[in-house]
């Protein structure tokens, strides 16, 4: 009954119960709460980032031009110290520390939409024809 509402075979509930009898509600937890990742980017990095960032802001780079800019020119290998960073993580950094790459703030176009005709005062009053009619008349 167990394994049917919990989704897990019979071997893995009683694996589940022996630990909860053992450790109480603490084994019921997965292991890796409250562990750092170790993929995270370290924070100084994150901060040579934001500063170099910063540092070339009045050319108003979005994410990805400042990504390839820097790249080229090796300012952020020089920055994060070899580290390589991909884009995705260049504009993450970014984000979290509150900086919009410079497109968001483009104005969302105006859609113009096309005027609703008015209706006729009389049912059946509007004309409607058919022009697929191929016979030229003189």
């Amino acid at each position: 009954m167990a394994s049917i509402r919990l989704g897990a075979s019979e071997s893995h509930v009683s694996v589940m119960k022996r630990n909860y009898l053992k450790g109480g509600k603490a084994s019921l937890k997965h292991g890796n709460i409250g562990k750092v990742s170790k993929r995270k980017t370290d924070t100084q990095v994150a901060k040579a980032i934001v500063e170099l960032y910063k540092s070339l802001y009045p050319a108003k780079f979005n994410f990805t031009h400042f990504y390839e800019h820097t790249m080229a020119n090796g300012e952020l290998m020089r920055a994060t110290e070899g580290v390589m960073v991909s884009l995705s993580t260049v504009s993450r950094i970014l984000r979290s520390n509150g900086i919009e790459s410079p497109e968001v703030h483009r104005k969302a176009r105006v859609r113009v939409v096309h005027p609703r005709r008015r209706r006729r005062p009389c049912m059946g009053e509007l004309i409607q024809m058919d022009a697929s009619c191929t016979e030229v008349l003189p």
